[in-house]
């Protein structure tokens, strides 16, 4: 089997009220491809007739290409929350590509991909119905991992100085709840202003402000989801204005406020 992919899951709201709803599973690439591809994920559900979920989950700036229903898509870069609606049984197997990995792939600029869903024959030159032919007849996850690894290695291309630069801006607005301002990234990287700006347009098409913002919201709403903190801590942890400023934020990325 491909190594399963154990990280704690994050974008997911509600995840402990939501789990039991459905099986999901997520696997690593192999080495070749994993400067292209962040993990499979295959999800699949049986539920009581009648019985509905509705999985909402946070944006994230990563292409994801998705098998369901006989059809095979390339969802963009999701801009707000986004959300699917579970009945019956059903399944979806899944592909997230690392952040900024298929710019230089693209037939378009990723910028005009932002909440787009597109044909991946088209838009990345993928058989498409090669791969539903092998996925279809897959019998377990091994053999699915193995056959979008055949479809999508001609995908991977060399490693690049800006690649790497936008790759690792990106995890340290992640991962560092400090870094509320874009002059905080310009302190700690060291990179110019004007530079990583270009270059988070071209191999993003979201700019590091909208990113730092979102990623702020990540941790603030699994700090609430944890009841660590009331909505005044996070005002400052965070550094808000004020409370109206965060709940403004939470309004326009998720659709309700704290």
């Amino acid at each position: 089997m491909p190594t399963e992919n154990t990280q704690p899951l994050s974008g997911v709201l509600h995840k402990e009220k939501g789990e039991p709803n459905y099986h999901l599973r997520r696997y690593f690439p192999e080495p070749q491809l994993a400067g292209l591809i962040e993990q499979f994920w295959f999800v699949d559900w049986q539920l009581e007739m009648g019985k509905t979920h509705n999985q909402q989950n946070l944006p994230d700036p990563n292409f994801h290409l998705k098998v369901e229903n006989n059809n095979v898509a390339l969802l963009g870069p999701v801009s707000s929350m986004y959300q699917y609606t579970m009945q019956g049984n059903g399944s979806i197997l899944g592909v997230k590509f690392n952040a900024g990995s298929l710019a230089d792939a693209l037939s378009l600029p990723v910028s005009q991909c932002i909440d787009k869903t597109l044909c991946p024959k088209e838009a990345l030159n993928i058989d498409t119905e090669g791969l539903l032919t092998g996925i279809t007849s897959a019998e377990d996850d091994k053999a699915r991992v193995d056959v979008f690894s055949e479809f999508l290695a001609h995908l991977v291309k060399p490693r690049t100085t800006q690649i790497d630069q936008v790759q690792r801006l990106l995890a340290l607005i992640k991962e560092t709840p400090s870094i509320t301002k874009v002059e905080h990234l310009v302190e700690l990287s060291d990179v110019p202003l004007r530079a990583f700006q270009r270059s988070f347009q071209n191999y993003l098409g979201m700019s590091p402000k909208w990113l730092i913002r979102k990623y702020r919201l990540h941790h603030a709403l699994k700090a609430l989801e944890d009841k660590t903190l009331t909505s005044a801590d996070l005002v400052a942890m965070l550094d808000y204005t004020d409370q109206s400023h965060l709940i403004r934020d939470f309004k326009q990325f998720l659709g309700k406020t704290p």
